[in-house]
């Protein structure tokens, strides 16, 4: 017999509305649930978890890298650029923490060296 692991998991006890508990179980029986992992998806829905500013700078900067690939398209260069502006934004905005920040600028400073290759040299 092989055992499952288990993950640590926060406890809440919730008191419902009249009727509250009714609905949760209809829905979930629909989705084929159980009501906690209804409630759970339903919590996940409304506080997702926070993306983090290093991961936002990465997927700009891709976008950014694939967007200028388009070399006869003036305006996903436009976009493009638009992009690496806004890059530049987040590393001057004073947003996120001290080492959040040193992250996005040394993204940019990355960035910068690049961003003078021809498409098809990257």
């Amino acid at each position: 017999m092989s055992k499952k692991s288990v993950q640590p998991q926060d406890k809440y006890v919730l008191r419902l509305p009249d009727g509250m508990r009714d609905r949760i179980k209809a829905v979930a029986e629909k989705n084929n649930r159980s009501m906690n992992a209804e409630i759970v998806k339903t919590l996940e829905y409304h506080y997702p978890e926070p993306v983090k500013l290093e991961d936002t700078v990465r997927d700009i900067q891709e976008t950014i890298r694939l967007l200028k690939r388009f070399r006869g398209n003036s305006l996903l260069l436009v976009l493009a650029d638009g992009l690496d502006d806004l890059m530049s934004d987040i590393a001057r905005s004073g947003e996120g923490t001290e080492e959040d920040r040193a992250t996005v600028e040394k993204h940019v400073e990355e960035h910068a060296k690049r961003r003078f290759i021809t498409p098809s040299d990257d």
